[in-house]
């Protein structure tokens, strides 16, 4: 057996010492973890939605080519800052699948509302429900569209504004 000298024997139960201090500090009763909880409500997702549109109306005058008269509305859901949204809205003519040549008519979206947003197919005044009137008229040229059945689409996109 090695003899451990006096400075040794005291550097050994020195750290013996610590050692059973540090553990022997925390008792049963001590509480040496803890953990802080907090709720958050998840946002429902924005949707933007809209309803089959009616048959469009037509307005016929003598001497001059049908305008064909609907309305559309877009609802927007979710969305927590309207003013810094807007609706551009596009539109095609079909027949069937089939996309007729834009250059064949024409296309007038009005809001319906008075506080109108809408300049160029871009609606910068987004509420909850937003009601515009589309009126489409044939060029007069267009005569092979007479006596067709005609689709017309109307798509509103939701994107945040350029400049909020």
């Amino acid at each position: 057996m090695k003899k451990f000298s006096k400075k040794s024997m005291l550097s050994f139960l020195t750290v013996s010492a610590i050692v059973a201090t540090t553990v022997g500090s925390f008792a049963v009763w001590d509480t040496l973890e803890t953990t802080s909880t907090g709720t958050l409500s998840v946002a429902s997702p924005i949707v933007v939605s809209t309803a089959e549109m009616a048959p469009l109306t037509e307005t016929r005058t003598w001497d001059e080519v049908p305008t064909y008269t609907g309305n559309v509305e877009f609802t927007v859901e979710g969305l927590a800052k309207p003013e810094d949204a807007q609706l551009t809205l596009t539109t095609a003519l079909k027949e069937g699948d089939t996309i007729i040549d834009s250059s064949k008519y024409d296309v007038e979206i009005t809001q319906t509302d008075a506080d109108s947003g809408l300049t160029g197919g871009v609606d910068s005044n987004v509420g909850a429900s937003n009601e515009y009137q589309v009126v489409v008229k044939p060029k007069a040229d267009a005569t092979d569209l007479g006596g067709k059945t005609l689709k017309l689409e109307v798509t509103g996109t939701l994107a945040k504004k350029a400049n909020p």
